[in-house]
């Protein structure tokens, strides 16, 4: 089993372990391989965003008046880049990636506040859809 990020295996692996009592291991976090064409004046802000974001970068390529960037970034980094790289190249950042194989996470496991009730808190969960719904 593959879940796309690191709180889903959180939560998956505590369900499991607290309701059927079974321990889970799961495979590493996906990598995303990308290519981006970008202007040849942007080269160094388009560059330094996806290093910034963990992304491992192969040296660029001269094409006309643009780069050809390639490399390697953490899939749960991708939308937060892709969302920057309009503003980074003036607009004319191209965009392209795909699934790349696994890297381990390098640090300690990502983690965030739910924006939601926790399902697996059965004393707080209940109060919290009640509070929704009325």
């Amino acid at each position: 089993m593959l879940p796309y990020g690191e709180v889903q295996k959180e939560v998956i692996a505590a369900v499991l372990r607290d309701d059927f009592g079974v321990e889970a291991v799961f495979a590493p976090s996906r990598v995303v391989c990308l290519e981006r064409e970008i202007p040849a004046d942007v080269l160094g802000p388009v560059t330094a965003r996806p290093a910034a974001l963990g992304a491992h970068l192969r040296d660029p390529v001269r094409e006309d008046s643009s780069w050809l960037l390639a490399g390697d970034l953490p899939a749960r980094r991708v939308d937060r880049f892709t969302r920057q790289l309009p503003g980074l190249s003036h607009g004319e950042g191209v965009w392209w990636s795909q699934p790349s194989g696994d890297r381990p996470v390098s640090g300690p496991a990502p983690t965030r506040e739910r924006p939601d009730g926790n399902p697996l808190n059965r004393q707080e969960y209940p109060r919290h859809l009640a509070q929704r719904t009325g």
